[in-house]
């Protein structure tokens, strides 16, 4: 997150950590009411993260002298990118485990293990890169 925000400035640095954290219990609350939700939705909604995603990993690419650097419209689409890829992410896998619950526990208790053991890997992986 400090590649992709700080050239924009540490108030950048500072509302896209918060605003991030501020957002992800209205995602949960959003995401009860959707309960029924089709495969192709999920897709889409995966999609645009993965483009919010690429968008994030090309300004932490060109970090000292990023796109719009001297601009307020950078400094917001960068906060703006940071909080839908974090609420999409999270509204992803909450989607995913409410139809993978039809399958009945044992699914869901393998879902939940390789969404831990995908957590790890990432971890060491950004703890090595």
């Amino acid at each position: 997150m400090s590649y992709s925000t700080l050239p924009y400035g540490t108030r950048c640095f500072h509302l896209s950590v918060n605003l991030a954290c501020i957002s992800l219990p209205i995602v949960i609350l959003a995401s009860i009411w959707s309960y029924n939700v089709s495969v192709f939705r999920i897709t889409i909604e995966f999609i645009i993260t993965v483009i919010f995603s690429l968008y994030i990993l090309m300004i932490s690419i060109l970090s000292p002298c990023p796109v719009f650097m001297h601009n307020g419209f950078g400094e917001f689409m960068i906060i703006s990118s940071w909080i839908l890829t974090g609420c999409l992410n999270l509204r992803i896998r909450l989607l995913t485990a409410t139809r993978l619950e039809a399958f009945g526990d044992s699914v869901l208790l393998n879902y939940g293990f390789m969404t831990i053991l995908g957590q790890i890997i990432g971890f060491f992986f950004d703890m090595i890169f």
